[in-house]
């Protein structure tokens, strides 16, 4: 295994002696450790990273419901609003010495589903044919993707200047969202499970990253407007399909 947190993923194919394959498979492993604040990315550049926990937001407000995922591993927000975080900025670097700035985090739409609704009664068990049509009451129940999408649109902002907004396609859940099965306790129910978004890195604009440098930290706002409102998930390392937190990347040259 690398000697760096990450997500691994072991593919192994049978063939026969033609050449043909007879089967697939796969497994896949969690490697834990700690995470770096700095690293290389190219020659004579260096890029320092400042991460938050998806659940470490500073302000959140949502139109229909905001929850949490297993402690924060996840957190969720229903209809229109947004999640805020407040990144601080490091002490030894100035805005001057940054050739380039972004923010990389996994999102995607966010479906009220009939458990997670606050008038929500379980009448009968749905998975025996019993009680209500709605699947989604059940409480293990996580719609698995398929042809029908539930999208979203996530503005991001940072300092108050916008970066850009993002289309999250759907709400999905499956074999991908491999750290949403890792981290699933033992306690004989499901949470969340298979659910992932998509890595999303917005640049950070220049004024907002001297205004960050003198103030101390980097508001970063993501907000899911009235235009499109289907919700918004944020992922941290340990849930979804890509194990990394939100992150501020501040890429300088190592000379």
């Amino acid at each position: 295994m690398p000697e760096e947190p990450g997500l691994v993923v072991l593919v192994v194919k049978l063939l026969d002696a033609s050449g043909a394959i007879l089967h697939r498979n796969f497994t896949t492993f969690v490697v834990k450790g700690d995470r770096p604040s700095e690293i290389s990315v190219g020659a004579d550049r260096r890029a320092r990273l400042v991460t938050v926990a998806a659940g470490d937001f500073s302000d959140a407000a949502w139109s229909e419901k905001q929850w949490d995922v297993l402690d924060g591993l996840k957190v969720n927000g229903a209809g229109s609003g947004y999640f805020e975080y407040r990144v601080p900025w490091p002490a030894d670097v100035t805005a001057d010495s940054v050739e380039a700035a972004s923010f990389i985090f996994e999102a995607s739409a966010k479906q009220l589903l009939g458990k997670d609704r606050d008038t929500y009664q379980r009448g009968g068990d749905y998975m025996r044919g019993l009680g209500s049509h709605d699947p989604s009451l059940n409480p293990n129940a996580y719609p698995m993707t398929d042809e029908t999408r539930f999208e979203s649109a996530v503005t991001v902002t940072f300092n108050g200047f916008v970066a850009g907004t993002f289309d999250l396609e759907d709400d999905p859940a499956d074999h991908r969202g491999i750290l949403s099965w890792h981290a699933q306790p033992r306690d004989r129910t499901l949470t969340e499970a298979g659910s992932y978004g998509w890595l999303i890195e917005a640049a950070v604009p220049r004024e907002a990253l001297r205004s960050a440098a003198e103030d101390g930290s980097l508001t970063v706002r993501l907000e899911v407007t009235d235009a499109l409102p289907h919700g918004l998930a944020i992922y941290g390392a340990r849930f979804g399909r890509y194990p990394v937190d939100p992150t501020l990347k501040l890429v300088r040259s190592a000379r």
